[in-house]
């Protein structure tokens, strides 16, 4: 794996040489003490050996791990905990403590006495806190107790981060010892930007793709809490600069960034065409809670025979359907997307994510056409193709990207997901997420 080493000298991006200003965010507010200060404490662990202790067991031990700073709360992007990083990898630390970049800013050196802490997992993340409640989830360390666990040390110091493809980072699985570290993304774009980089209801995904990538599934997460909630995305392509961490979801690992503010997305230049084209269209179902029925603008969620209807599915939404126990025999449902204009491009494919489970008579298939009008059944529709592949592994999802006929260029187009199932012999459960309509 080819990588440009970054270090961040709280500078700006030079013409000949990538630097990106990972050192202190400059702000309106500065950290308390700004020391040279280094209490030089014995380290007995990386946090790479931290990482493989048991989880959910008090450690007994003298460990003492150390490491920078790498993301704090300053922007309001993270809540109530801090991560540091050490040339191993990264950990982070939950701390019920308001403000914690006053204390423990970007940049800053830090010890942890983990002797009384303990590991847990979140989404699939290792974090590190104060015991585990009753629902297996991680404390915060007490704000009182902060001083016994963490010692402050110099600040500020330079963070070295390393330069990856869209490619090398799309499978956060093969990427563990990257988790929690910072990273720099190059030849990377918004799929749809001008948006706002968070919803003002909750907390956001917007996709990233790579330019000539050939990997899907990096999001930019960002909360709604966060100081640059509103401003909108750019729309150039460039190099982003982000904490790199996962969300882990039944079988389904997704990979994700948190910036620490505007200033770590350096999109300036012109925007690219992805590996499979520039997105005319996307949907990637964020905000829906479980088990609602999609309901989303210009789009149809219908039931042609049978009642049954899309639902969201997960805590990272897609849209789910299923006969399963509806208790029907004639189950046909259809997930109908708003008007596309497939012009300005010489070819045009859908692209998406789809898996299914207890796999049987039941299919979900993809269908266009130029003449939909509210009623599925009076509309004359042209199959793509099946939406799952014989042998797809049971829950697996899988990348689907399939050519739309070269008869739908520069017309308007509606893509259908048609179920069919019924309550006997054909109740498989398909689900699709990420779903793009692609120009070339």
């Amino acid at each position: 794996m080819k990588k440009l080493s970054l270090l961040l000298l709280c500078g700006t991006l030079a013409a000949s040489t990538l630097t990106f200003n990972a050192c202190v965010k400059k702000g309106h507010d500065e950290p308390i003490d700004n020391t040279g200060n280094d209490p030089k404490i014995p380290v007995t662990h990386t946090i790479a050996q931290v990482l493989a202790m048991p989880i959910g067991t008090a450690i007994t031990e003298d460990v003492v791990v150390s490491g920078i700073v790498v993301m704090d709360d300053r922007s309001g992007n993270y809540y109530k905990k801090f991560v540091i990083q050490d040339e191993t990898g990264g950990l982070e630390i939950n701390l019920d403590q308001n403000n914690i970049y006053n204390d423990y800013p970007v940049g800053r050196k830090v010890y942890i006495k983990c002797k009384g802490l303990t590991m847990g997992t979140y989404g699939g993340m290792i974090q590190l806190g104060y015991g585990l409640d009753e629902r297996q989830s991680i404390v915060a360390i007490p704000f009182a107790m902060a001083d016994n666990f963490i010692v402050k040390a110099n600040y500020p110091n330079p963070i070295k981060v390393d330069t990856f493809s869209y490619d090398e980072l799309a499978n956060a699985e093969a990427n563990g010892a990257r988790l929690n570290t910072l990273v720099a993304i190059r030849n990377t774009q918004f799929t749809n930007p001008g948006q706002p980089y968070a919803a003002p209801s909750g907390t956001t995904n917007r996709d990233l793709e790579g330019c000539g990538a050939s990997g899907t599934g990096i999001v930019l997460r960002t909360s709604n809490y966060s100081r640059f909630q509103p401003v909108t995305t750019p729309t150039g392509s460039g190099v982003i600069v982000g904490l790199y961490t996962k969300f882990v979801s039944g079988s389904r690992s997704t990979p994700q960034l948190f910036i620490r503010d505007t200033t770590d997305v350096r999109f300036s230049g012109a925007r690219c065409g992805s590996a499979n084209g520039v997105t005319l269209f996307s949907e990637d179902f964020t905000g829906g809670a479980a088990n609602a029925i999609v309901s989303l603008t210009g789009w149809s969620n219908v039931a042609e025979a049978g009642t049954m209807q899309y639902v969201y599915g997960g805590s990272n939404p897609y849209a789910k359907i299923t006969a399963y126990q509806s208790g029907q025999s004639d189950v046909k449902s259809w997930l109908i997307t708003p008007a596309v204009n497939l012009s300005g491009y010489s070819t045009y494919a859908l692209s998406l994510r789809s898996t299914y489970g207890f796999p049987d008579a039941a299919t979900l298939k993809a269908y266009v056409t130029t003449s939909y009008n509210g009623n599925p059944a009076a509309s004359s529709w042209t199959e793509l193709d099946a939406i799952t592949v014989s042998g797809q592994a049971n829950w697996a999802w899988k990348d689907i990207n399939v050519s739309i006929p070269a008869s739908f260029a520069g017309q308007q187009v509606y893509i259908g997901f048609k179920y069919t199932g019924s309550s006997s012999g054909a109740t498989g459960t398909f689900e699709v997420d990420d779903i793009k309509v692609l120009g070339n």
